[in-house]
């Protein structure tokens, strides 16, 4: 028998395993996600307006950060990696608050367009029952009362004994102004001629009109015309059509009656029917019996796209149904976020490894290394650990674009102004040195800390697991604990 720390083992081992299986997949190499709604909750289950200050609270300092670095020392700067990349990391951090502060006012107002929406079905279903009488005395009362206060703006005059009839309800339940429209068979007649029954009758429309309700008569819709069809031989022309209820103003009309060409359904003139199967259920013989759906066609609530992993709203639990531009903005930010998670270990390193020892004047502890050196580093893992979107090992192909695009970019500004933006590391008046020391960050340095950040995620999810399955676990040996003791004390 296993133990609980075994099975919570066997579980941790199985889902990342499974999540190292997928990894590998042609889907992954895309901007591909089985649930939409890990991008706009948290990991750990928190409140989701703590989650919403703390990536607006990113948002806020990344760009009050930007600015001073802007006004201080010029737009300039953004032409370095380092800045350049906290560019990026703002613009990730100011799409991210504003896709979840937004995702949830929208869920919120639906909520209270749904609780509005029931309140007005309540209210309908209230009338409902006052019509059909199936609700119970005091509910009908109550909204008798209301539309008798209402009736008396209207100047309408109200009988004592028709306000009982109203609230009253006969020996099988059934309220007495509900009750048959025609007079039973026995109607025994008093000396003025007039039904014994006749006073425990009132009219629906009298009622309604009675309590303030339009009545609508129902308008009654015209004669279903019986169409004579006759089927066509081989070589005849079209068959006439004449409807029987047709009027016939004047006799050119009675003498000429409307062409209408008849096609029989046959699988010549509707190919289409080839396709469809035949219900099995219905015997050989039967008429029709063919089925609405093709084999060809998909139905509507399966996925979109398995690339995109766009989910229908049939298929998902989500609240919240993404539109195309929603979408589109969803992976510019995935693309963002693989970019500065990556970048900003290799900003920092790159500084505080490399450079300062290649460069002596350099200065090391300053306010401005703080923010755009150290700080950076720290917001992105406070966003890897808090959120709970995705990492996908195989995006470190769009680490190595945008590493590539960067090196192209410092031989451009080389090439036009002749300014070289890294001396003695990127250098291009020495192309064998900066071309080795372009592979080696493009290829070599991404792919490793891509790798770190992947891990990274890996850790998270099994600390959630470790979390979530071992509680489960835990309350499990509860009540199994207190079952065996109320069996042993009975």
């Amino acid at each position: 028998m296993t133990t609980s720390n075994e099975l919570l083992e066997m579980i941790e081992l199985n889902v990342l395993a499974s999540r190292f299986k997928n990894e590998f997949t042609r889907k992954s190499l895309l901007f591909y996600a089985t649930d939409i709604e890990l991008f706009y909750v948290n990991q750990w289950s928190w409140n989701q307006f703590v989650f919403i200050t703390i990536k607006s609270s990113l948002a806020i300092y990344s760009v009050i950060s930007l600015t001073i670095m802007a006004a201080v020392k010029g737009a300039r700067q953004l032409r370095f990696l380092t800045n350049f990349t906290y560019l990026i990391m703002t613009i990730y951090f100011v799409m991210s608050a504003f896709r979840v502060t937004r995702r949830v006012y929208v869920i919120r107002r639906r909520k209270r367009e749904e609780a509005k929406r029931f309140m007005f079905l309540n209210e309908a279903r209230d009338l409902h029952t006052y019509d059909t009488g199936t609700s119970d005395n005091s509910s009908r009362t109550s909204l008798t009362l209301k539309n008798i206060n209402n009736s008396r703006n209207k100047n309408l005059s109200i009988n004592r004994n028709e306000m009982e009839l109203i609230t009253s309800k006969d020996s099988r339940g059934k309220p007495k102004h509900q009750q048959n429209k025609y007079k039973p068979k026995n109607n025994h007649k008093d000396s003025k001629g007039s039904s014994e029954s006749a006073n425990l009758y009132v009219p629906h429309a009298k009622v309604r009109s009675l309590f303030g309700f339009k009545t609508v008569k129902k308008r009654k819709s015209p004669p279903e015309q019986n169409i004579i069809q006759t089927r066509p031989a081989a070589n005849e022309p079209p068959t006439n059509i004449l409807p029987k209820n047709k009027l016939m103003d004047n006799a050119k009309r009675q003498s000429s009656p409307e062409n209408v060409s008849v096609k029989r359904t046959s699988p010549d003139n509707f190919p289409h029917l080839n396709n469809l199967q035949r219900d099995p259920k219905l015997p050989p013989d039967a008429g029709g019996g063919r089925r609405r759906t093709s084999p060809n066609l998909q139905k509507s609530n399966n996925r979109r796209d398995d690339i995109t992993g766009i989910m229908h709203l049939s298929n998902t639990n989500s609240n919240y149904v993404l539109n195309d531009l929603e979408r589109y903005l969803l992976y510019l930010e995935w693309f963002f976020r693989n970019v500065v998670y990556t970048e900003a270990l290799i900003v920092t390193v790159g500084f505080y490894g490399v450079l300062i020892h290649i460069n002596q004047q350099l200065p090391r502890l300053t306010l401005y290394d703080i923010h755009f050196h150290m700080l950076n580093v720290v917001f992105v893992f406070i966003d890897l650990f808090m959120s709970a979107h995705p990492i996908r090992f195989l995006h470190f192909v769009w680490i190595y674009l945008y590493s590539g695009a960067y090196i192209l970019f410092t031989y451009f500004i080389f090439s036009v102004y002749g300014v070289v933006l890294y001396q003695n590391l990127v250098d291009w008046d020495k192309p064998y040195q900066t071309l080795f020391i372009s592979l080696i960050y493009v290829f070599i340095a991404s792919l490793i800390f891509h790798l770190f950040i992947w891990l990274l995620y890996c850790l998270r999810i099994a600390i959630y697991l470790k979390a979530k399955v071992g509680s489960t676990v835990e309350m499990n040996q509860v009540a199994t604990e207190e079952q065996r003791r109320s069996r042993s004390s009975k």
